[in-house]
């Protein structure tokens, strides 16, 4: 009898520990492709090489000088570094190295209806005509939140290094046609101020149609440790699969 409530016990105990168990974590290369698909960085991969494509194709159409054919070859090296087959593995090998545990946590708010709202926002194709009459409406709260918003996604800041490091690499050319380059790369404060209001104004266009509460949702995942770690991955993988785009460009800037 005495035996028997051991081996009942020992049972019971290896029962209640089975339930702690976690389960198996999704697998991985399933994580980073829904991730890709989810957070829509596979259609802005496909969207950015059809763009430059195309644009490749209006320069063709128009007449070039041999001393031109050296640019025309890295314009073909660059729309090659911008092809999906090129771009979205760079992008997984970078979302191999994020940890399994980070991506499925991510994955959880990608699933949302909010989310999916307010990605789909920003896909949309950019509307030119309309962005430049386009006037912030006088709302306190947008005010308020799209700030926090340019904040939350480093928008204003990554535009400001990014224009910083384009300098940088076309001062040089500048110089040598004469015209005037900050020694430091700086950008002028007035220009740095107009550029981030732009931003400001851009983000505020694109978001216009999610309601108020949408958007509060929004800047407040976005401002959350997960969301700041979803901005700073999402971000991470685009520069990845960009980077060889980026080396070419580096050479033709050169080339100029």
């Amino acid at each position: 009898m005495r035996q028997h409530l051991l081996l009942c016990s020992i049972a019971v105990s290896f029962l209640a520990s089975c339930s702690t168990i976690q389960p198996p974590p999704q697998d991985r290369d399933a994580l980073i492709d829904e991730f890709l698909e989810r957070s829509l960085l596979r259609q802005e991969a496909v969207q950015a090489s059809q763009q430059y494509a195309q644009l490749q194709n209006a320069k063709a159409a128009s007449p070039t000088s041999d001393a031109e054919s050296k640019g025309r070859a890295l314009n073909r090296e660059m729309e090659e570094a911008l092809r999906p087959e090129a771009t979205v593995p760079l992008m997984q090998a970078y979302l191999r190295t994020q940890r399994a545990e980070t991506l499925e946590q991510v994955l959880v708010w990608l699933r949302t209806p909010l989310a999916q709202r307010m990605l789909a926002l920003a896909a949309e194709p950019f509307d030119y005509a309309g962005f430049n009459s386009y006037q912030v409406p006088k709302n306190e709260l947008r005010y308020e939140l799209i700030p926090r918003l340019d904040k939350a996604t480093h928008t204003s800041e990554l535009a400001m290094e990014d224009t910083t490091e384009k300098t940088k690499l076309l001062g040089p050319i500048l110089m040598k046609k004469g015209e005037s380059v900050p020694s430091d790369y700086k950008l002028a404060p007035m220009i740095a101020q107009f550029l981030q209001a732009q931003l400001l104004r851009k983000q505020a266009f694109i978001y216009q149609k999610a309601s108020d509460q949408d958007l509060r949702q929004y800047v407040e995942f976005l401002e959350s440790p997960l969301g700041q770690s979803y901005v700073a991955i999402r971000r991470n993988t685009l520069v990845a699969g960009h980077s060889k785009a980026q080396a070419v460009m580096a050479k033709l800037f050169q080339n100029k």
